[in-house]
């Protein structure tokens, strides 16, 4: 049916995007992020309310709120009943896809609430670039099997089909649909960081990397917000220089973690000290990010291993009892 070379190419697609994989890894990135979502980046409802009160109309309207005041005209969609509907429908459908009941509807309800929310508040004038990729995350769990395993969906598919008894990690029937969402996620992630980099080159070229273009970043921050590490830091020259130098490389190569799974760790460590020293610094939370490096964990090999280990010494004689859910 296809040329030998064109043959080939869809293979290797098939293989980098679909490859037979268990859903868990999927399923645990489910609950950690959207865990995440719900408990420490949940958006404020006063806020909303807030931003309503305080402007007479938007100043910057996101494309997702012209939409949805041409569809609901204006009013409604600035209305505080709108937003308080709206708020809790997309909490209760972020508790809903946490554990996995109806997940796919759920997920999608708490994806288009979060990016609904994040576009009302970028219509005053005032964008929060990073929590995109999280949103778009949440997303992708709406149009994947996210909820194959780990969920009360997956019970009682077990329950209706008759199956009895706890099942085990190693248990669920591979699948081809479940690795593309993570691997998406990582691009992603990759994108962020290489534009945030190429950006500082085009804006600053090499001369970004002289120390003095971080040292006026840290002072800016450091006085707005009263940070003492901030302000020491950004009159240390030399240091700068060295953190310039390491922020371009971090910003415009992590998406070797990609293709170089051995050192994927340490790129992921480097990840987690450059945001807690921005934290500390400038105080610069884009700990949305960091939430996503969990797409980057292989938590099958790690389960496996901790079962293994677990096994060895005798402390688990029937599997199936650390592993139920």
């Amino acid at each position: 049916m296809y040329s030998g070379r064109t043959a080939a190419l869809i293979q290797a697609w098939n293989t980098t995007w679909f490859p037979e994989t268990s859903p868990v890894r999927l399923a645990v990135c489910r609950i950690i992020v959207i865990s995440a979502a719900l408990v420490f980046f949940r958006h404020s409802l006063e806020e909303q309310l807030r931003l309503i009160e305080l402007n007479e109309n938007f100043i910057k309207p996101q494309a997702i709120m012209i939409a949805l005041s041409h569809i609901l005209t204006l009013g409604v969609v600035r209305s505080p009943e709108f937003f308080v509907g709206l708020y809790w429908v997309t909490m209760i459908s972020g508790f809903t896809a946490l554990i996995g009941f109806f997940t796919k509807t759920s997920a999608l309800f708490f994806s288009l609430g979060n990016l609904i929310i994040i576009a009302h508040g970028a219509s005053y004038g005032t964008r929060h670039h990073t929590e995109a990729a999280m949103a778009i995350f949440l997303l992708l769990l709406a149009f994947s099997p996210s909820g194959a395993c780990l969920s009360i969906d997956s019970f009682l598919r077990r329950f209706r089909a008759g199956v009895k008894g706890p099942s085990s990690w190693g248990t669920h029937a591979r699948l081809h649909n479940a690795y593309w969402p993570l691997l998406l996620t990582q691009i992603l992630l990759s994108l962020t960081y290489l534009s945030a980099g190429l950006c500082k080159l085009h804006r600053g070229g090499l001369d970004w990397m002289n120390g003095y273009t971080l040292q006026s970043h840290l002072l800016q921050d450091a006085v707005r917000w009263e940070i003492p590490f901030g302000l020491w830091l950004a009159g240390q020259h030399e240091l700068c220089i060295l953190l310039s130098v390491g922020v371009i490389l971090f910003e415009c190569f992590f998406f070797v973690a990609i293709f170089f799974r051995k050192i994927t760790p340490i790129i992921l460590l480097a990840g987690v000290g450059f945001h807690i020293g921005l934290i500390m610094a400038m105080a610069a939370p884009f700990l949305t990010l960091v939430t996503l490096y969990v797409v980057f964990i292989d938590f099958d090999a790690i389960l496996s291993f901790v079962k293994s280990r677990f096994t060895q010494f005798g402390l688990l004689r029937r599997p199936a009892v650390l592993t139920r859910f």
